[in-house]
């Protein structure tokens, strides 16, 4: 486990290319507690916490995070880890929507989040056994059951790898979704086809607060704009 001086020391080098960079994370019951209080104090403004997976499992611990991250002052929001092997993609947009991956415009809730990789369930192909066209189509269903719902589109979380391998790098509709890329090198490299830049930046599996450590790719006012419009700008 990296250390919190090695934590904060990335994270430094991160600031010092990333302009006005915001600090956040994301937690799941993977932590039995956070001190959401002492994260924004350090300096994280947001916080991506996990409500579902699959079509079956709600996180135990989200209502308690997602409360204790808005009485603390952070902005925050859902996150849903896609199974493509379970069930379809709108059922699991509904099961997300209908246990804490909703958005209203209050200005403190992010677009939920669905994240699209193989790493929580290796024992699958990390396409899940979906051909591209059958997991573009997957994608394109959750987003459009998401839009259709909350009136904006869900933010999508991936790598360039998978996405390139697992929808052989499909732009189709999939970009009006702001991209949250996951990539622990010191810089981001090539981007999935169809973003020009990505929204939010998980750079490593560890945080000084909890899972993994992010930035998003703007200032206060802007992520205070994604939260009330759904998009930075």
């Amino acid at each position: 486990m990296k250390s919190f001086q090695a934590v904060t020391t990335v994270l430094a080098a991160i600031i010092s290319t990333a302009t006005a960079a915001v600090q956040g994370f994301d937690v799941s019951s993977a932590q039995s507690s956070v001190d959401f209080a002492k994260a924004f104090a350090e300096g994280a403004r947001f916080a991506i916490i996990q409500a579902t997976q699959g079509s079956g499992h709600v996180d135990p611990k989200f209502n308690q995070f997602y409360d204790d991250a808005a009485d603390a002052g952070l902005i925050r929001g859902g996150y849903h880890i896609a199974r493509p092997d379970k069930a379809f993609g709108g059922n699991q947009a509904k099961f997300f929507l209908q246990n804490g991956g909703g958005w209203t415009n209050e200005g403190r809730t992010l677009p939920g989040m669905v994240m699209l990789t193989g790493k929580h369930h290796p024992e699958t192909h990390p396409c899940s056994g979906l051909s591209p066209k059958e997991m573009e189509h997957w994608i394109i269903e959750f987003v459009e059951v998401y839009r259709a719902s909350t009136g904006i589109y869900p933010m999508l979380y991936t790598t360039t790898g998978w996405w390139k391998e697992c929808t052989q790098n499909t732009v189709n509709l999939l970009a009006r979704s702001l991209l949250v890329i996951s990539d622990y090198s010191e810089s981001i490299g090539e981007l999935p086809a169809g973003w020009k830049s990505y929204t939010f930046w998980q750079y490593s599996d560890k945080s000084p607060w909890a899972d993994a450590a992010y930035v998003f790719n703007g200032d206060i006012s802007q992520l205070n704009m994604t939260a009330k419009f759904g998009y930075p700008n």
